[in-house]
């Protein structure tokens, strides 16, 4: 996705200084910047549907950096909307239900995002965090030794299973 990403932010930079600078904006580091780069492109409405929703996902990932959970979720499912084939999304909306204490509405993301992308590690864990917060255990550890498996050097799993005496 990256490289599609690349591709038509380089004919948007060729086509206008304005939305040049806010592609570069919306996948800054710095978090306002990324707000407001992002909320430019959204509200220009000039990008494909991927691409779009690439937006949405990085403007919900500043928002949730604002602790606006509520507003990180809604850009989150926007994305989804827009491009349902990506795991990101789904995971991040429901790390965000989990931030708010409502696990039972990140699950249904959780168990998309890892059968979106069964090799990504930190949906694993979300899931595994999930199934904590659910009481599940042996669902939770499950969940967190695929996590570990995957990222050997992912402490927060390792660290989980070790409180639920599964290291």
């Amino acid at each position: 996705m990256r490289a599609v990403l690349s591709a038509v932010f380089a004919l948007i930079l060729a086509a206008s200084p304005a939305m040049a600078d806010a592609t570069e904006d919306c996948a800054s580091n710095d978090i306002e910047k990324r707000l407001s780069g992002c909320t430019a492109l959204i509200d220009a409405g000039k990008l494909g549907a991927q691409d779009m929703a690439f937006a949405y996902i990085n403007r919900g990932d500043a928002l949730f950096a604002k602790d606006d959970y509520y507003q990180a979720i809604d850009d989150f499912g926007k994305a989804i909307a827009l491009y349902p084939k990506d795991a990101k999304p789904y995971n991040n909306r429901a790390y965000a239900y989990l931030t708010l204490r409502r696990p039972k509405e990140g699950l249904p993301d959780a168990l998309k995002a890892v059968e979106l992308e069964p090799k990504n590690a930190p949906a694993w864990d979300t899931l595994g965090t999930i199934y904590i917060w659910l009481k599940q255990k042996d669902k939770a550890i499950e969940a967190l030794k695929k996590a570990n498996a995957l990222d050997p050097e992912h402490k927060l799993g390792s660290e989980l299973l070790a409180k639920l005496g599964a290291s």
